[in-house]
């Protein structure tokens, strides 16, 4: 049952940040509509991956609003690590969370656009 079910929140949660986006910017409707409208009424899976807006689109939804804020944790590898001058040792766990790190402007040029 957790197999079906896994996935229905998580996707139906980013599909509604996604429509609510598109529909906030009535210019990037336009030209997501123009992209998706251009293509052959046969296209494929391929012909998807090669649409700049749609795909956009789509990663920065998942980049702003992704629906499964949880951290992200790793374990130090062996000899350890240093991070911003503190050293953190071998097997030692830790985790970043992405919604800090999806709105860093030392990262992102518009982090929150």
């Amino acid at each position: 049952m957790n197999i079906i079910i896994a996935g229905t929140d998580t996707t139906g949660v980013t599909l509604t940040y996604l429509v609510w986006c598109v529909l906030s910017h009535p210019d990037l409707r336009r030209m997501l509509e123009e992209e998706v409208a251009a293509l052959a009424n046969d296209f494929t899976e391929n012909d998807l991956m090669n649409l700049p807006w749609l795909n956009g689109v789509i990663e920065e939804t998942l980049r702003l609003y992704g629906a499964a804020p949880s951290s992200l944790p790793r374990v130090v590898p062996k000899g350890g690590a240093v991070f911003s001058g503190v050293p953190i040792p071998e097997g030692f766990t830790v985790g970043t969370q992405a919604w800090t790190l999806h709105r860093d402007p030392t990262i992102w040029q518009a982090p929150t656009r």
